[in-house]
């Protein structure tokens, strides 16, 4: 490995008591529901959540018969969101509701109010996209994604199974992995770094959380050869986080990929500045910093890196922009 080039690369993802997740879900059953009884609905459904309170909103126009409030109620107690503790009761949360139908300007220019051919039928909104696939993992996905996206289900099972009682819904997973450049292809080397925050019960200590995820959640999921002596765990950094959810949730590990990965940029040049939406303003350490190492996401940095999120990237006057 002498004189090898390696980088960093980071993944993160949630599990499905994370707010970002339920809305999701909630959004995903809205459209199910709708699309069983009428194949032909038109839903675009927005989801939001706070502290026991779940709304849904959005323009469908469909011949269905939807229970939205059941809807909302049945996915959060699917998920286990079924008591004040946990931040959000099923049973008793208020549900708001603010469904109109499709603007008919909208409706005009994709299916003509029902009258185009479904040849002639358009979009009424796009997006971009754009990956590569890679053979690094059985997915065709990066190492550090498939990993962070693994410990998210793992640790929802490890909740429901009762291999740990004292988790709570809500939980992120975030896997750093070391690269070598070997010609143009990223062969993974090692993990970096495990970092999970996860609501949890009071009634369980730190270092009882710390063990129970090594033994039933990373250990079942990242393989022996990718962990060493070196590799750095972050298990609920910031310590107790057992209140009222979504609120509770303070991270202390801000580099961010929410399946949107960074490539490596080179050396970054002076101060770092990271920030993340309505986080701006909240000075946090990122893990690399908290370690006392240089390097963040692949890019060596002289100190201080200092972190509070990661929207933009600014390097030396440039920034490299990350779409949220």
């Amino acid at each position: 490995m002498a004189g090898a080039e390696t980088f960093l690369f980071t993944s993160e993802s949630v599990n499905e008591g994370h707010p970002d997740k339920l809305c999701d879900q909630v959004s995903d059953a809205v459209l199910d529901a709708c699309l069983e009884q009428d194949p032909d609905s038109k839903v675009a459904c927005e989801t939001c959540t706070k502290t026991n309170m779940v709304m849904v909103f959005g323009e469908i126009t469909t011949k269905a018969n939807v229970d939205y409030e059941k809807i909302v109620r049945d996915t959060c107690r699917g998920i286990g969101f079924v008591s004040d503790d946990v931040g959000l009761d099923a049973d008793r949360c208020k549900v708001l509701v603010n469904i109109e139908q499709q603007s008919p300007d909208i409706a005009q220019g994709v299916h003509g109010h029902f009258t185009k051919r479904p040849e002639e039928i358009g979009a009424g909104d796009q997006g971009h996209m754009f990956g590569y696939a890679t053979d690094e993992t059985p997915e065709l996905m990066p190492l550090s994604h498939v990993l962070a996206t693994k410990l998210g289900p793992r640790l929802t099972e490890a909740r429901k199974n009762g291999a740990c009682p004292w988790l709570r819904p809500d939980g992120k997973t975030q896997v750093t992995v070391e690269y070598r450049n070997d010609h143009g292809a990223m062969v993974p080397i090692r993990v970096h770094t495990v970092l999970i925050s996860t609501q949890h019960d009071e009634t369980v200590t730190n270092d009882e959380i710390a063990a129970d995820l090594k033994e039933h959640v990373i250990k079942p999921v990242i393989p022996e050869r990718y962990l060493d002596e070196k590799t750095i765990f972050h298990l609920n950094p910031l310590g107790s986080v057992c209140h009222r959810w979504p609120s509770w949730r303070r991270w202390a590990h801000r580099p961010q990929d929410h399946h949107r990965h960074l490539r490596r940029l080179g050396r970054t040049r002076g101060r770092c500045l990271l920030r993340q939406g309505s986080h701006q303003g909240r000075s946090q350490w990122c893990v690399h910093c908290e370690a006392g190492s240089q390097e963040h996401r692949g890019q060596r940095a002289r100190p201080p890196l200092h972190c509070a999120g990661l929207l933009r990237h600014w390097r030396a006057g440039t920034s490299v922009g990350v779409r949220r």
